[in-house]
């Protein structure tokens, strides 16, 4: 499936891949923003213990399916609305504080459905953050 780059606008980037255009990873959007706003890589810790977690379990079934999908269909412009915000570092440092840290911490030991719905739950918050 074939996304639009939010770093660059490019239409035709692969999910879960990099930009040709520009170079951006275009997937794991927020939590790719969220550690590049605190000046990780995107071989850090956290995206490749979230890109594992998606890969393993939140392709496993249908429902976690059509949840990515949903995500992949907001995600770019959540991530475009945060980046336009004068408190932009602070939602961030929020979003990893609140839900990216738990959730990793979830996979960690095991709790899968709870990294789920940690996610799930980031997904409503932030959306109503940014509406």
């Amino acid at each position: 499936m074939a996304t639009t780059c939010t770093n660059c606008n490019y239409p035709y980037c692969p999910s879960g891949g990099t930009c040709p255009n520009c170079g951006a990873s275009t997937g794991c959007f927020i939590t790719t923003a969220v550690c590049e706003n605190l000046g990780l890589t995107d071989d850090c810790y956290e995206l490749i213990t979230l890109r594992s977690f998606r890969d393993r379990y939140m392709t496993a079934s249908q429902d976690k399916v059509a949840l990515l999908e949903q995500y992949y269909s907001t995600a770019p412009s959540i991530v475009h609305a945060i980046e336009h915000r004068a408190d932009r570092n602070a939602i961030y440092t929020e979003i990893l504080e609140q839900f990216i840290q738990p959730a990793i911490h979830s996979i960690e030991s095991g709790a899968d459905e709870k990294a789920k719905e940690i996610y799930t739950n980031m997904m409503s918050w932030v959306t109503r953050k940014v509406s």
